[in-house]
């Protein structure tokens, strides 16, 4: 009887500070609107009630960050370095969970995202959103299970579908670069001065394939650009051609329809665009999505992005520098090929592989340092990257494709590690900046002119048979 009455004391007591505690809020309120505080002051959208929920979730923000950084601050090994590994542990700690293979990495807790850079500091998670959503778009196009509709909407119609590209003038007008157009199309040709454009991508999941891998034919928004209406009218020129047409009126044809390409912002849309926006939601980016862009400027990709297509930047001759996200796990062939005023790139250690030609042609690129995650690189890879200086190729490598640092005619200075078992053709041909690279004992296969004009190599190792091409060897 005792604990009954004493659990029913309780139970009252609770009910009892219940009501003295509504009791003492209303009263405050009552003695505020007498001094003079009105209801809009208390309760409205900038009120003292709404300000100090606000105040108190910002408290508790501000103390679930702490409480990550301090976990974080534990994820540090005896080196110093600090791993994905480690965070991940501790986090589970907190209950939390860690996305992204490299940094910066994504901590969610409690419903809220965190980034961690690779120094150990822990940001509240910026989402990449949509720069211009309180604009007019000017024309949208939409993509559903992977395939765009080549049709643009314009503005007024709804644009609804699993990916959404919107185009939006900046406001600035440009006259693009006209020296690829001049050899593609004539001499006679040049652009105009047209409105400057962005592109925004918002969504969920996959940005389809903007080249049809069977007929080369382009989609959506590429087909507004001069080389996709030079690549219709060759189409043109051949289906002329299949349905029996004589051969000098298919080329008739053909010489028309490229003469009538126009080079304005209307005609030549991506041309005139300087700025590409992925918001997040999107994981996948389809091949030759911004392929030939020569004027874009800056790129901007959430970490809900892991695979970028082949030809993704294609030949984007004016990009100067791209932060690819963490959670990216293959740089696909071609993806930053004759990206010619690209100098700096960081490889998150989430990659682990670079396809062939991946930054072919990138003059520009001075040096480049590959993450322990990588584990092949492809056939010319790095090819003709002339103003490369400095290479160093991670233990987790085992194989150098063909060509791989070919031409890369400034390179001075490369890092094989003893994991590297093979050096194919031509790896590092008229490297002639190398005045001397040290080949570890662990290759024992190495391909036809591997080393051609390089001017001195040192191996004491095993391969044998090829013509490796060194000037000099020890």
């Amino acid at each position: 009887m005792k604990k009954q009455k004493v659990k029913s004391k309780k139970t009252n007591y609770k009910k009892t500070a219940g009501i003295t505690l509504i009791a003492l809020v209303v009263t405050i309120i009552v003695l505020l609107i007498l001094a003079g505080i009105s209801i809009q002051m208390l309760s409205g959208n900038n009120g003292i009630i709404n300000r100090a929920i606000s105040a108190k979730t910002q408290t508790d923000d501000a103390t679930e960050l702490e409480k990550i950084q301090l976990e974080v601050l534990g994820s540090f090994d005896t080196n110093g370095d600090i791993t994905i590994a480690n965070i991940r542990r501790n986090m589970q700690n907190l209950g939390g969970t860690v996305s992204g293979g490299g940094f910066p990495c994504t901590v969610e807790l409690n419903g809220n995202k965190y980034t961690v850079d690779k120094n150990g500091k822990v940001e509240l998670y910026k989402p990449v959103t949509n720069p211009y959503k309180d604009k007019q778009w000017e024309k949208a196009w939409v993509c559903n299970n992977g395939v765009w509709e080549d049709t643009p909407i314009e503005y007024g119609n709804p644009a609804e579908g699993e990916v959404v590209a919107k185009l939006y003038k900046t406001g600035n007008l440009i006259t693009p670069d006209s020296e690829f157009e001049k050899q593609l199309l004539g001499e006679d040709k040049s652009y105009t001065e047209g409105n400057e454009y962005h592109l925004v991508f918002e969504g969920q999941g996959k940005m389809g394939s903007l080249i049809d891998e069977n007929t080369g034919a382009f989609k959506a928004w590429q087909l507004s650009s001069s080389y996709g209406k030079l690549v219709a009218a060759e189409t043109r020129y051949y289906d002329l051609i299949n349905q029996g047409v004589e051969s000098a009126e298919a080329e008739t044809q053909f010489y028309e329809d490229k003469n009538q390409i126009q080079l304005t912002d209307e005609e030549c849309i991506t041309s005139y665009i300087t700025g590409v926006t992925v918001c997040d939601g999107i994981n996948e980016i389809g091949n030759f999505a911004f392929g030939n862009y020569r004027n874009l400027i800056n790129s901007k990709l959430p970490n809900s992005v892991t695979s970028i297509g082949e030809f993704a930047f294609l030949s984007c001759s004016s990009l100067k520098e791209i932060e690819i996200p963490n959670s990216v796990t293959i740089i696909r062939d071609y993806t930053f090929e004759a990206c010619g005023s690209l100098e700096e790139i960081t490889i998150p250690n989430s990659v682990t592989l670079i396809g062939n030609n991946a930054f072919a042609g990138c003059v520009s690129l001075t040096n480049m340092t590959i993450p322990n995650s990588v584990t092949a690189i492809g056939g010319q890879a790095f090819a003709s990257c002339t103003s490369l200086t400095s290479v160093i190729i991670p233990n987790s490598v085992t194989r150098i494709g063909g060509g791989t640092f070919g031409r890369c005619t400034s390179l001075r200075s490369v890092t094989i590690p003893d994991g590297v078992s093979q050096i194919d053709n031509g790896a590092f041909r008229d490297c002639t900046s190398l005045t001397d690279i040290i080949i570890p004992n662990s290759v024992t296969k190495i391909g036809n002119d591997a080393f051609l004009n390089v001017p001195h190599i040192t191996y004491n190792g095993t391969a044998t048979g090829a013509k490796w091409g060194a000037k000099a060897m020890n």
